[in-house]
C-alpha cells in the first residue's frame, strides 16, 4: 500500500456499532416492515380465496350443512361413497 492509502485508513473512525437509539429505531423499523408484509401477504391471500368458488360459498341449504362439517365428517362421507361405489363397480363385474 501506498503512503496516502494508509493514511486515509487509519483517518476513519472505528465503528463502535449502534447505540440504544438506533437499536430501537431499527427494530421498530423492522417490525413495521413485517407488518406491512404480513398485510400485504393476507390480501394477496384473501384476493385468491375469493376468485376460487367453493361449493359452500352459496347461500342455499347445502351451502349451510357443508360449513358445518368437521373434517371427521368429510371423511365418514368421503368412506361411505367410495364403499358403496366399489359394491357397485363389483356388481357390474360379476355381472359379465
Amino acid at each position: 500500500m501506498r503512503e496516502e492509502e494508509k493514511e486515509i485508513i487509519t483517518d476513519l473512525p472505528k465503528w463502535k456499532g449502534y447505540d440504544i437509539d438506533e437499536l430501537r429505531y431499527r427494530r421498530a423499523y423492522m417490525l413495521a416492515r413485517c407488518e406491512i408484509e404480513k398485510m400485504r401477504i393476507m390480501g394477496r391471500i384473501d384476493s385468491m380465496r375469493s376468485s376460487i368458488p367453493s361449493i359452500a360459498s352459496g347461500g342455499g341449504i347445502a351451502a349451510r350443512i357443508l360449513k358445518g362439517l368437521s373434517y371427521f365428517d368429510y371423511a365418514f362421507i368421503a368412506y361411505r361413497v367410495a364403499s358403496r361405489t366399489t359394491k357397485l363397480l363389483s356388481k357390474f363385474r360379476h355381472k359379465k
